[in-house]
């Protein structure tokens, strides 16, 4: 066996185009909700994880060589492995860039066997076959004429041509057998090749959305001086140019506040400097979601400002968190806690859950003199 290849020393790895895809997943899942298009990010996730099964299996370094029912099971499995990456890419080209073509068709830089005159493609499905898919009915065609073959077990090294062979014995008595086989690194250059490929996907992808970006910079979000207003507009743009949860949970979270009222005058100036800075907020969404540039919010520490109180305080903000998300009115346990933490920097008097939350948000503010 001329190459002993572990799973670790594969030169581009599924991890690599994971994290790929995962840094463009927004991107990917919002253009496959196009209706005219097919569901790309189903094909890619089912892409990935079988790559990712299928290479952490590809260790020729466990094939047995002694014992050949072991070693028969163990060649097909590998080579089944790399069938299953094979595949996935060609799926993934389909998706992506031409599905009308094949990569690599006609290509026959690693096995180039001329005595069956096929490129690479065909050669591996030719190998994939024999050695184990359906080795008892191979087609062997020459011109117009089809011919069957069936496959004898794998050897090791009968023929020094080969790694692993196999005879292909024919149906006709007239047709002699014939030895077919491979060597490793040809099934490993067969497979690095086309797992490379995977770069290839990925500049289309970052192509797809550098294209995207553009078109829609030269598009204009409506501006209205009614932040609710406003909000609703980017809502409905960050479904269009981003689908990303965090921002829309922050405008969900800045739709709450615009629509709350405040019942308490004595906590109006507080409330006022508060509100000024969310009004930033929503004009960093808007710049943000204008040029389509996705990044972090510093709308969001005033979201979400820090609190180191111990004992119940966490458990019934949360609660109170969860409650004016939903409009509820259920009873919220251990409100006393939150109440007692922060009435000294604000007026505990609300008329809605709503309220009550904001004013939490804005006594931890005042507390952490992050507002006046």
């Amino acid at each position: 066996m001329n190459s002993n290849k572990s799973k670790a020393e594969w030169s581009y790895g599924t991890i690599q185009f994971r994290e790929f895809v995962n840094r463009h997943g927004a991107f990917l899942r919002l253009i496959s909700h196009n209706p005219d298009s097919k569901h790309l990010w189903n094909c890619i996730c089912s892409a990935m994880d079988w790559m990712d099964i299928a290479v952490g299996h590809l260790d020729t370094t466990e094939i047995n060589r002694h014992e050949w029912r072991d070693m028969c099971m163990q060649v097909h499995s590998y080579i089944s492995c790399i069938d299953i990456v094979f595949e996935c890419v060609k799926q993934l080209h389909r998706y992506l860039i031409d599905e009308k073509s094949t990569p690599f068709y006609g290509d026959s830089s690693i096995f180039n066997d001329i005595r069956l005159g096929r490129d690479d493609n065909e050669y591996f499905k030719d190998i994939r076959a024999a050695f184990g898919a359906h080795p008892v009915d191979l087609k062997e065609k020459n011109k117009s004429i089809t011919k069957k073959r069936y496959a004898s077990w794998p050897t090791t090294h009968t023929y020094s041509e080969y790694d692993f062979s196999v005879l292909l014995y024919s149906d006709s008595q007239s047709e002699p057998d014939i030895h077919f086989g491979f060597k490793l690194e040809q099934l490993e250059s067969f497979f690095e090749k086309r797992y490379g490929y995977l770069e290839e996907i990925e500049k289309t992808i970052q192509n797809m959305k550098e294209n995207f970006d553009f078109v829609n910079k030269q598009k204009v979000i409506l501006k209205q001086s009614d932040p609710l207003a406003q909000l609703q507009i980017l809502k409905q743009e960050n479904e269009k140019r981003f689908n990303c949860d965090y921002y829309d949970e922050v405008i969900n979270w800045l739709i709450i506040f615009f629509e709350t009222d405040f019942t308490e005058v004595a906590n109006k100036n507080h409330i006022e400097c508060f509100r000024k800075k969310l009004l930033s907020g929503i004009d960093e969404l808007y710049n943000n979601l204008q040029k389509v540039n996705e990044k972090d919010l510093a709308i969001e520490e005033y979201l979400r400002p820090k609190y180191s109180f111990q004992g119940g305080f966490g458990y019934a903000f949360a609660q109170i968190s969860s409650h004016a998300q939903g409009h509820t009115h259920k009873r919220i346990i251990g409100v006393e806690n939150v109440i007692s933490a922060l009435d000294e920097f604000i007026v505990f008097n609300w008329d809605s859950v709503q309220e009550l939350y904001w004013l939490i948000i804005i006594g931890l503010h005042i507390k952490n003199g992050s507002i006046e």
